[in-house]
C-alpha cells in the first residue's frame, strides 16, 4: 500500500484509487467535438456554459444534444452519433486499474451526463471495476466544487486522507486537494504507472529507515 506524508510529519495510507473517466479511462469526447466545429474561445464557451449545464443536472442530454444541433445546423441524432465515434476505452489504464484493485479499492468519479456516461459502462462493461460510481450530472454537483469530492468520500465511508484522485484536468486536481484528498495529474497511463510505483518505492524506503 502507498503512503505520503503529510506537511506536519503524520503519515497518510491511502487505501482508495479515484479515478475520473473522460481523458483517463475513455477518450475526451465534448473538447474534441467542439474543436472541430468552433473556434478556441467559442469551443471554451459552449463547453463551459453549454455542456457544463448538461455535467451538473441542470439539462438533460436531450437537451444538450438539441442546442448543440442548433448550434450546428444539424440533428440531435447525428450529435449524438457523433459524440459517440469518439469513444475510445484506454486498455493500458485498465491495465494498470486492474492490477491495482488487489491492493485498492477503486472509485470512478465523472463529469458527464448520466445517460450517456452509463451506457458507455455498460457497453464495455466497465461498471465491474468499481466499488462505487459517482456521475455529476446526478449528483446535480461537477468537479472541481469540493462537494462532490466529499460525496463520493461519504459514499465510500472513507476519509479525505484515504483517497487518490486522478484526473487530467489541473482544475479537478486542485478541487481534490483542496479537501484533503492525494491527487495525480493524468496524462499517459506510462505516467500514472511511473507515479504509482513512485509512491510505492517511496513507502518501502521509509520502511527501511
Amino acid at each position: 500500500m502507498s503512503t505520503w506524508t503529510r506537511a506536519n510529519g503524520t503519515i497518510m495510507t491511502p487505501s482508495i484509487l479515484i479515478f475520473d473517466f473522460f481523458g483517463v479511462i475513455c477518450s475526451e469526447i465534448a473538447p474534441f467535438w467542439l474543436s472541430e466545429r468552433f473556434p478556441p474561445v467559442e469551443a471554451t464557451r459552449i463547453k463551459r456554459e453549454l455542456v457544463g449545464l448538461a455535467d451538473t443536472g441542470v439539462i438533460s442530454e436531450d437537451v444538450l444534444f438539441d442546442r448543440l444541433a442548433d448550434l450546428t445546423g444539424s440533428t440531435s441524432t447525428l450529435v449524438y452519433d457523433q459524440w459517440r465515434k469518439y469513444i475510445a476505452i484506454n486498455k493500458d489504464v485498465l491495465n494498470i486499474l486492474e492490477a491495482a484493485s488487489s491492493e485498492y479499492r477503486i472509485a470512478l468519479l465523472s463529469n458527464a451526463p448520466s445517460r450517456f456516461v452509463r451506457r458507455i459502462l455498460s457497453d464495455h462493461s466497465l461498471e465491474k471495476y468499481f466499488e462505487t460510481i459517482v456521475v455529476s450530472s446526478e449528483e446535480q454537483v461537477a468537479k472541481p466544487d469540493p462537494v462532490i469530492y466529499r460525496r463520493i468520500l461519504e459514499r465510500l465511508s472513507a476519509k479525505a486522507e484515504d483517497a487518490v484522485m486522478i484526473d487530467d484536468n489541473a482544475s479537478n486536481i486542485a478541487g481534490a486537494e483542496q479537501v484533503g484528498m492525494r491527487a495525480l495529474l493524468f496524462s499517459t497511463a506510462e505516467k500514472l504507472e511511473r507515479d504509482l510505483k513512485g509512491v510505492q518505492k517511496s513507502r518501502v524506503s521509509r520502511a527501511r529507515e
